[in-house]
């Protein structure tokens, strides 16, 4: 490129500091890359030379004509490497460098940039490890380094850096497990490993990221199971563990994801029956159960109202019928083995052999939810060690009808989920979910309300099943609305719908 400076004897002085000096450097870098430079040498006019452009430089000063953002985007600049004196803005909060074809190594003097917030690098030929003190750049939001040839390990470093809420190191050639500093990171909302060769379970660390709303690990080599503290990421909307190692069941708590959209367990080894409580994640759109070895899937998927998307293929010891709401449009599954009753399948499928007869099977989901409960149990007695005489799982708390028990200490000063029935928390120690609203508060809820249904009598009484104590729907039928406590299907009473 044309490289144009007009030079200028004077410099501008503010408070005994050179004010061109940032732009003096800047110039410096633009000379190096063949940048055209659009202001006079010597002034601190960098600062509003680009103002009014966005593609592909941007410059952004403080007050005091410091440069604080510089966005240099969708240039070659052939065997160019990041230049070193990008380290010399010290009030820098913002370095864009994506898609520049820049070679090299992540210069070392970048972690001295102690302001910075934002920092991307992607879609460059980098090569070299993280730094090893990336640490030390403490006011970091999101770090960018994607779509390079990075090397080397997930630095314990990077998982101490508490202000990140973006991390996005994808498609590189880095290794190793996963830190365990990764529980520091408790403001992360964006994860992406995705397209590496991470390898190792997944550590227990990783379960401490509540705030974590994306988490992408596609394509790499995690083994292990998924443990069932899975169900703590309450504002997850995207999970992407395609094509890695991973094995074993399922756990139930993943129902507890109820904000979840966006699913792909596909390319793994998991097996046995996906849980019914999936049903509880009512915003779910995408669902990727493909290339692994489920027995089953639930007819509980037919209550996913919003899911537009399912793929079961491949998996060998799947065989049945494949319940789905009317919205479904795309539909993928081995036709051999698996028909279909329900939804608009746009691609080529086999419906069950009565079409039209899509009514709840209230037999068949009554025993997806009892097991669903059952599994529950066996989670809790094969990761629990309570003494006997531990009464803190009495019914003083509202759970306990759904299998799960109290909170106690710690664990009842947050909530992280909440359902129509009560509050839900977490602990930690005996890492289990547990109940936070108390028999009182709920009975105190539906006291008067639930006086008047007593008088009426209850409608599920004349079919042979009880009357739920609360208002958690699990299935409706023409006979009305259904729920499960204790592992039994009940009623759910009028004055739910008050």
């Amino acid at each position: 490129m044309l490289f144009n400076i007009l030079l200028l004897s004077g410099l501008t002085i503010l408070g005994g500091v050179v004010s061109a000096q940032d732009c003096n450097t800047l110039s410096e870098i633009f000379l190096d890359y063949g940048i055209d430079v659009y202001w006079n040498l010597g002034t601190n006019d960098c600062c509003t030379a680009y103002k009014d452009f966005e593609y592909p430089v941007i410059i952004n000063c403080n007050q005091n004509n410091e440069i604080i953002k510089i966005h240099i985007t969708n240039l070659y600049l052939e065997n160019k490497r990041i230049n070193e004196k990008f380290c010399k803005f010290n009030e820098l909060i913002s370095l864009e460098l994506m898609n520049n074809g820049l070679m090299g190594e992540i210069p070392s003097c970048i972690t001295s940039l102690t302001s910075l917030e934002y920092l991307n690098l992607s879609d460059n030929a980098l090569t070299g490890s993280i730094p090893m003190d990336i640490e030390n750049l403490s006011s970091l939001k999101e770090l960018t380094l994607s779509k390079n040839n990075l090397t080397g390990e997930f630095p314990e470093s990077l998982g101490n850096i508490g202000s990140l809420t973006g991390l996005f190191i994808d498609s590189n050639q880095l290794s190793g497990e996963l830190p365990h500093s990764l529980d520091n990171l408790f403001s992360i909302k964006s994860f992406d490993v995705s397209d590496n060769q991470f390898s190792g379970d997944l550590p227990e660390e990783f379960y401490n990221m509540y705030t974590l709303e994306h988490g992408y690990f596609n394509n790499n080599k995690f083994t292990g199971r998924l443990d069932r503290d899975i169900g703590v990421f309450s504002v997850l909307s995207e999970l992407d563990l395609t094509n890695n190692k991973f094995e074993g069941k399922i756990p139930s708590s993943i129902g507890f994801l109820q904000n979840l959209e966006w699913l792909s367990l596909a390319g793994n080894k998991f097996t046995g029956d996906f849980p019914s409580n999936i049903a509880k994640s009512k915003y779910l759109v995408y669902l990727d159960l493909s290339n692994n070895k489920f027995s089953s899937v639930p007819t509980a998927l037919k209550r996913l109202a919003y899911l537009g998307y399912i793929d079961v293929s491949n998996n060998p010891n799947l065989k049945g019928e494949l319940h789905l709401a009317d919205e479904v449009e795309s539909c993928y599954m081995d036709t051999n083995n698996v028909c279909v009753e329900g939804g608009v399948c746009q691609n080529k499928v086999r419906y069950c052999s009565n079409p039209d007869n899509n009514d709840f099977d209230l037999e068949a989901e009554a025993e997806e939810e009892e097991a669903g409960f059952e599994d529950v149990a066996k989670d809790d007695a094969d990761e629990l060690e309570e003494d006997e005489g531990d009464e803190s799982d009495d019914d003083t708390c509202w759970v306990s009808v759904h299998g799960y028990p109290c909170c106690e200490g710690e664990s009842l000063e947050k909530v992280y989920a909440e359902d129509v029935d009560g509050k839900w928390g977490y602990d930690f120690v005996k890492k289990t979910w547990c109940g936070i609203s108390t028999y009182s508060e709920i009975s105190k809820k539906y006291s008067v309300l639930s006086n008047a249904a007593a008088n009426n009598g209850c409608w599920s009484l004349k079919e042979g099943y009880n009357c739920c104590i609360g208002c958690a729907v699990y299935a409706i039928t023409d006979e009305g609305s259904w729920g499960v406590e204790n592992g039994k299907w009940c009623g759910i009473p009028s004055y739910c719908s008050l």
